[in-house]
Parts: structure tokens; sequence; C-alpha cells
């Protein structure tokens, strides 16, 4: 397990996928308040991989800004699988 934060700049972004591309799949925990808002950094991440990913979702708000629903929209397109934390959190997913 690689545990590296992006802090979405370029480098942080090349680091962290060239680090998790060394591993047979990458898990990605993503979701909280701050998360949902900027994403960039896991998309960027996310779109590079050449390794499945499995993204873990901690957080999938009720009502999502249109901002929140295009991250996670993004997120899901770029992910091998996505996990969320309940199966309420599913059904809005």
């Amino acid at each position: 397990m690689i545990g590296v934060p992006a802090n979405g700049s370029a480098p942080s972004v090349d680091s962290c996928r060239n680090l998790l591309d060394q591993a047979d799949v990458a898990v990605i925990q993503y979701g909280n308040a701050v998360d949902c808002i900027r994403g960039d950094g896991v998309i960027d991440i996310l779109e590079g991989l050449r390794v499945p990913s499995i993204v873990i979702t901690h957080a999938v708000p009720k009502g999502p800004t249109a901002q929140q629903r295009s991250v996670l929209e993004a997120i899901a397109a770029s992910a091998s699988q996505m996990v969320v934390t309940s199966e309420a959190a599913g059904r809005r997913l």
C-alpha cells in the first residue's frame, strides 16, 4: 500500500501516479467535504494510471452542487471500480 498526498500540483500528481503505477491495483480513498468540491487532482491521477483503480468514496452528497456532481461523475468514469460506504450513497451515486 502506498500513501501519497496529492496537493493538485502537476509534480505532486505525477509523483502520486508514478508510485501507484508500481502496484498491481491502485486503491484511492476519496470524499470528505473538501474533496467533493475539489477533485481535480484525483481525476488527474486516475486518468493517467496504467493499473486498475478502485476508488472508495466516503461522501456522496444528498443534494450535490453542479461542481460536486461533475467531480463524482468524472471519478466514476475514470475509475475501474467505485465502492461507497452505504446503500444510500450507492443509490445517490
